[in-house]
């Protein structure tokens, strides 16, 4: 029976089908790809292609959809086949699911199959890999390659061969080629600069390939001494930390001098070792080989292991070292599944030894391994080691086929048994995919729309390209039919899977085995036909890059570099990123999607210019580099290969200095055992000599021990070259019982972010679960050089141990809060009890968990506040935060771990052990609209963008009435475009400040927020938390509390907080300032210092603020330089105010200039700053801090300006001491509280840079440890009646034309010589609950303005001011997401 067949036109050459890949011919016949649809009157089972000799060669059908509408059937898919042939014709054919029968469609494939061209590579391929490893992959580039070549035949040396190469694959323009070092027992000798290759492809065609050889022995290399660590057999302590250390010091080393070695057959190669300079050069250096053994099967018995160290080109070894590698074992998981009528309760434990020396993951169905941490799955801790880990969660009873996995890095995995199948067998339906992607801003966000039905068990997730659309962000419709959208993080990553309840995933993106172009798409829908739009154009090449300079010279001081990039097809609103890799390590310690490494194109230049910071006396040679172009990563080795030597980040150091920090010394405090006869301090001396001239900025120790896995932290900051201190513990014999102390972990990291660890914890999966070589080499310990033995001490005490666990109960939810934005906070109660006694030192974590069907586990830790505590008992407040949707698709457990008794017995507890699971459906389900930010309005531009959560999509409007109106008098505002997610609307032409929300078809209120009308188009309203091209400002909701202590006192603005009216202050306004006498004048610099007398008693309070350094961070938040502040230039303005300047130094040489200006206030003022008006309360002295010219050391650079404020009383009996610093009315507040006293200082979020343009900073408040290193800085210990603060205010970098000279304007008073004026009210302050009796002193840094009050406490109850403090922080620790 012959049956009709239409075929439906689809984008492609042919009119009928896509060509979506395509090859050069090899043998004659071409490997093309197509996406071919058909619609026919029967049902059609495959789709095949015959040649004109009616043959059907090797072909591959794979099938995207099968199926009816109406009475038509479709079937559509892509065929991958490897028979066209030059210059034939060929046919499309299908068969019938009935018969099997043939149906010819008669369609003739054009298509032209050409022949691979003559490949021609004239120059030497230089393998510019430092240091190269035994596997190294590179790209040759071949101009008139225009298409992919199917395969190299064959590769033959030409004489003898030293480094044998493979083809690996091809693309455009480029070959891609890998060398696998041969290794031998026996060095080669190798004299000859080039390796020359005979390559034969389409089996007669073939070129030369010419390889500069990239390792040699050279005969004058003299090595003078070799250091090895370890240098004597030892027992490891953890799997991945064995490293063969092997320091070479010589002269005349050859930059290609390649060693490797060999370990004997019981352990796993590393193709990870490397060979590098670390300090000196090659004339006169010293060199590090680094290795690593992989034992196998560690978890079954002890191995003894050992390795020898080769150099090419010699034949004897020059180092041998043997390791005792220890096995742990584990047994095997067990899993019990009960049943209930509402869901499944799965219990998970097993028991091993506790993971002191190895890691641990845990797999749940196909999801994402996660790392449980101390005290997370803990229930049994025993003396010898012996530990158990139980787990209780609780899933949807539809769901099917999942598992747990546990893993460890010694190669054992335990797989769990499946629950039972609930029939549900069918995918999930993509019947709707949109993306819209505004432009014209930074590219990084889109709005994802999509319908999904499932006629099962229901939808549970889609994930696309790193974010995930779940049940909380259905908009219309069921989980079984419905519509979603969520506002997305842009990875340019298309990968898409959905799944549902029961498990079963559809995979809704292309093959990943062809290589991505714009032809190639995913059809979810053919009749009518529907793909998965693409953001971006894949079909683009790189056409032009250079750095600025050949060379950078390291020798004295780091530098700034930039390199130029355009490609066709960019566009000024969609970013690329870079990333500067490690030479050693790769891409291990950079997160690919990270926002802040993300560059638009210049405006001006129209090509991409991205400046970056290399650190000082880095070894010369080159430095690796990555872009990733519209989700397409290119590495060096592809640029270099187009672009030739311009495209290498050469370096040069005349001295250079890589050595990973160490610790070089480490002893006890007192010799092991020690026996408590009485109260002692135990632990460890330790220095460090960094060498080089190089500083240490950040040193950190975990000590445990196998009693107690929580331990203790040491954190210190030394910023210096050389540094000595000590790790001490109190231990008591009544309390202390019988334990052996062991430092754990341990990291030092340089200035330049050159970084030892003792235990690697980066990319923990690829190392756990690759039980081969790692893809990344293993951190160096900084323990390497030191006797092993001295990490742990014993200690031996007459405290008598009980074995009896603590009792433990956990309320049920006893109160929900939830915030303006829909997430929410869950109070309970937690009780322990012993009756021996609790230990006070670990509090106990509570968890709240749910399964979410796509496998990710989602753990939440919640905050524990001790409310009342004795011997036996105690009780704890818990707070757990969760964002909006938590816990909707499953019964969400909650856990408690960590609950401690004074025999360090540990004890755990789930609610499932009681049969109680919580539905979050009626918590964290809302249908409430919410406002989260918004973008700023300005007189040219009266377009508002909302953003926020179930924005009206449809019968919906806007509100608005103005501030200075009653709230009845509301303007009615139509949505331009509508989202559920994101809303435009336009704004009458009044420029007045006013209230908005929002109300869907269902008259259900959102949440108000107050917008304010920018003066200029540049600046921004303090209240909007949306980010502009000025203002990238993010701020946290504010609650008001007290109702701002009435109407006299201040008025609430929502999201906001309090704004007082003067003389009031506070975040609740019931704080009141009182005159007091003006600071004496300080001639020597603008450090402020007041002692006055308190009214009516014999109290004196002493305050003093100083300005204390600048420090420069680079992207990654290490320190570049730091200027401390030590002289200044003192000007008399007039009476009240007065002006001090200083020069800043960077490198040893004068950079830039400061000057502040100081201004008393004896009655209350409004000043204007940064387009905002400013409360100046009375008897306030006002700082304008103006840095000129600074010279970033990299575009990606920011400053930090450091603040020290102490205060002081005389008071010293019946009182208390503390400090805080919050968020209140767009303004940072730092308190520093003791007894009825306060002394406040006031931190606007905004500044100015170049005169004109406004923008908001970040303050931070800091550990004093930071400073006390420097001796200029004072180091006073806080108390009850003297404490102090260090608060950093952080200068964003500027991008501005200044950048080319370069040189960095920031401008922070561009009106030197005058008052600033500017902005909206604004004059609340911190959170004393008292009357302010003294200073109100106000700071402009980057014209930020900085009032320091001290307070008069209005209420004595020290418990009601830490209440408002503990429901600020929390408050301010919610994260909103999109």
């Amino acid at each position: 029976m012959n049956h009709s067949l239409e075929i439906l036109k689809i984008e492609s050459i042919t009119g009928t089908v896509t060509l979506i890949d395509d090859t050069y011919s090899h043998v004659g016949y071409c490997r093309p790809t197509f996406f071919i649809n058909v619609t026919s009157d029967i049902q059609l089972s495959t789709l095949y292609f015959r040649d004109l000799n009616g043959a059907v060669p090797d072909q591959y059908f794979d099938e995207m959809t099968n199926g009816n509408a109406g009475t038509l059937f479709y079937i559509s898919g892509y065929i991958t086949s490897d028979f066209f042939q030059i210059n034939s014709a060929t046919t499309l054919h299908a068969k019938d699911s009935t018969y099997n029968n043939e149906q010819n469609i008669n369609a003739i494939i054009n298509y032209v199959c050409e022949k691979p061209p003559i490949i021609e590579i004239t120059e030497p391929v230089s393998i510019n890999i430092k240091p190269l490893k035994i596997e190294n992959k590179f790209k040759v580039y071949v101009a008139n390659l225009k298409k992919r070549i199917q395969m190299i035949d064959q590769i033959i040396p030409v004489g003898s061969q030293l480094l044998p190469i493979m083809y690996v694959g091809s693309e455009p323009y480029f070959i891609e080629f890998q060398t696998s070092v041969s290794i031998s027992t026996i060095g080669i000798v190798f004299n000859s600069d080039f390796e020359v290759f005979n390559c034969t492809y389409d089996v007669n065609q073939t070129f030369i390939l010419k390889i500069q050889v990239p390792m040699k022995y050279h005969i004058n290399t003299s090595i003078d001494s070799i250091t090895q660590y370890p240098n004597s057999p030892y027992d490891s302590s953890n799997n991945w930390n064995i490293n063969n250390i092997v320091f070479l010091n010589g002269s005349l080393f050859d930059s290609n001098l390649f060693f490797y070695s060999i370990y004997n057959s019981t352990t796993i190669f590393d193709k990870n070792q490397y060979f590098s300079l670390v300090s000196g050069n090659n004339t006169k250096g010293q060199y590090l080989f680094l290795s690593s053994s992989f034992p196998i099967k560690r978890d079954m018995t002890p191995t003894a292991f050992s390795s020898d160290l080769y150099v090419y080109g010699n034949q004897t070894s020059f180092s041998k070292f043997s390791i005792s590698n220890k096995g742990i074992g584990s047994n095997i998981a067990i899993e019990v599944i009960t049943s209930s009528n509402l869901f499944l309760k799965e219990e998970f434990s097993f028991d091993c030894l506790y993971p002191d020396n190895y890691k641990i993951a845990i797999k749940y169905g196909d999801g994402n391994y996660f790392q449980p941490t101390y005290p997370y799955g803990l229930s049994k801790l025993e003396s010898n080691g012996s530990c158990s880990f139980n787990f209780q969660y609780a899933l949807n009873n539809l769901t099917g086929g999942f598992y747990v996995t546990i893993s460890t890095d010694v190669g054992d995995a335990t797989g769990a048994t499946n629950p039972s199948p609930n029939g549900d067998s069918f995918r999930p339906i993509l019947d709707d995919f949109q993306i819209f992607y505004p432009r014209g801003g930074d590219g990084n966000y889109a709005i994802l729309t999509v319908k999904i039905r499932d006629v099962g068990s229901g939808f549970s997730y889609l994930y696309y390209g790193g974010n995930y659309v779940t049940v909380a962000d259905l908009i219309n419709g069921t989980i079984n039919d419905g519509y979603y959208q969520k506002l997305i993080y842009v990875t340019f990553d298309f990968t898409c899977l959905i799944g549902d309840i029961a498990s079963n995933i559809f995979v809704c993106s292309a093959p990943d085995d062809l290589p991505l172009n714009q032809n190639f798409k995913f059809y979810y829908g053919v009749f009518p036909l529907k793909s998965i739009p693409y953001l971006v154009d894949f079909d683009f090449e790189i056409t032009s890059f250079n750095f600025e300079s050949s060379v950078y010279d390291l020798s004295e001081s780091g530098r700034l570099v930039t390199v130029f990039l355009n490609y066709s097809k960019s566009q000024l609103d969609i970013p690329i990123s870079f990333f500067l890799t490690d030479r050693n390590y790769g891409d291990k310690f950079i997160d690919i999607n990270s926002k802040s490494n993300r560059y638009l194109m210049d405006k001006e230049l129209h090509l991409f210019k991205i400046t970056f910071y290399i650190p000082q006396k880095l070894c010369t040679g080159t430095l690796p580099y990555l872009f990733v172009i519209h989700g397409k990563q290119f590495r060096n080795d592809y640029f270099n290969s187009k672009f030739g030597d311009q495209a290498n980040l050469n370096i040069f150091s005349n001295e250079c200095f890589e050595l990973p920090p160490k610790f070089t010394s480490l002893s006890y405090k007192l010799n092991s055992p020690i026996t408590l006869d009485s109260n002692k301090i135990v632990g460890w001396d330790f220095e460090i000599n960094s060498g080089g001239d190089i500083k240490i900025s950040y040193v950190f120790f975990h000590v445990i021990s196998n009693l107690d896995k929580k331990g203790y932290t040491f954190e210190f900051y030394p910023n210096s070259t050389t540094y000595s201190s000590s790790i001490l513990i109190n231990v008591s014999p009544l309390n202390t019982p019988t334990q052996t102390f062991i430092i754990y972990n341990a990291t030092i990291i340089d200035e330049r972010g050159i970084r030892s660890d003792h235990i690697d914890n980066y990319k923990v999966v690829d190392v756990i679960y690759n039980q081969y070589s790692p893809l990344y080499a293993l951190s160096i310990s900084p323990f390497y050089s030191i006797d092993k033995s001295v990490l742990s001490f014993k200690v031996l005490s007459p405290f008598t141990r009980e074995y009896i666990k603590p009792n433990i109960s956990l309320s049920n939810i006893l109160k929900v809060e939830t915030n303006d934005f829909l997430d929410s906070s869950l109070y309970l109660k937690l009780t322990t009890n012993d009756d021996v006694g609790i230990s006070l030192y670990h509090i106990p974590q509570v968890y709240i968990e749910h399964f979410t069907n796509y496998g990710d586990f989602q753990v939440i830790q919640c905050i524990t506040k001790t409310n009342q505590t004795s011997t036996l008992i105690c009780e704890y407040d818990i707070i757990c935060n969760v964002e909006y949707g938590f816990g909707l698709q499953n019964p969400v457990t909650f856990s408690v771990y960590g609950v401690v008794d004074t025999s360090l017995n540990i004890a755990s507890f789930n609610s499932l052990s009681l049969n109680q699971s919580i539905s979050m459906y009626s918590i964290t389900n809302s249908i409430k609209p919410s406002i989260s930010s918004w973008t700023p309005l300005t007189p040219k531009n009266n377009r508002l963008t909302i953003f926020g959560r179930n924005l009206p999509t449809s019968g919906g409007n806007a509100f608005l009435y103005y501030t200075d109106s009653d709230s009845d008098n509301l303007v009615t505002l139509i949505f331009n475009f509508s989202s559920s997610v994101m809303a435009v609307l336009e704004i009458g032409s009044s420029i007045k400040p006013f209230i908005l929300y929002t109300q869907n078809s269902n008259n259900i209120k959102s949440n108000s927020v107050e917008i304010h009308y920018l003066e200029g188009s540049s600046s921004s309203s303090a209240s909007s938390s949306s980010s502009s091209s000025s203002d990238n400002s993010t701020l946290p909701p504010v609650t008001c509390l007290d109702s701002c202590g009435g109407s006299s006192r201040g008025t609430c603005i929502p999201n906001v907080g309090c704004r007082c009216k003067p003389p009031y202050s506070g975040i609740n306004c019931l704080s009141e300032t009182i005159k007091i006498p003006k600071p004496q004048t300080n001639t020597t610099s603008p450090d402020s210092r007041n002692e006055f007398p308190v009214n009516g008693t014999d109290i004196k309070l002493n305050t003093i603020i100083s300005i204390v350094a600048l420090r420069e961070f680079d992207f990654q938040g290490k320190q570049v330089n730091i200027h401390y502040f030590d002289s200044w230039n003192f000007t008399t303005i007039s009476p009240t105010n007065f002006t001090y300047s200083s020069s800043v130094t960077k490198n040893n040489q004068y950079v830039s200039n400061v000057t502040v200006s100081m201004e008393w206030y004896e009655q209350s003022s409004v000043i204007k700053f940064a387009n905002q008006n400013f409360t100046i309360n009375p008897s306030s002295l006002k700082y304008y801090i103006k840095l000129d010219q600074y010279p970033f050391s990299s575009s990606l650079n920011t400053l930090d300006l450091i603040i020290k404020s102490s205060f002081k009383s005389s008071q010293t009996d019946d009182v208390c001491g503390s400090k805080g610093f919050t968020l209140n009315d767009g303004n940072d507040y730092m308190t520093l509280q003791i007894g009825k006293y306060s002394f406040e200082g006031k931190f606007i979020k905004k500044a100015i840079i170049n005169g004109i343009k406004v923008i908001t900073v970040n303050n931070k408040w800091l550990d004093n440890n930071d400073f006390i290193s420097n001796t200029t800085i004072k180091s006073e210990t806080d108390s009850s009646n003297q404490q102090s603060s260090f608060v950093s205010i952080q200068i964003p970098h500027y991008n501005s034309n200044v950048l080319l000279d370069p040189s960095f304007s920031v401008l922070l008073d561009s009106n030197e010589n005058t008052k600033n004026s500017i902005c909206s009210p604004s004059d609340s302050s911190k959170l004393s609950v008292g009357q302010i009796v003294g200073i109100a002193i106000g700071c402009a840094v980057l014209v930020i303005i900085l009032f320091l009050f001290i307070f008069f406490k209005f209420s004595k109850s020290q418990k009601f001011l830490s209440v408002k403090i503990f429901f600020y922080k929390l408050f301010k620790s919610f994260k909103r997401k999109y």
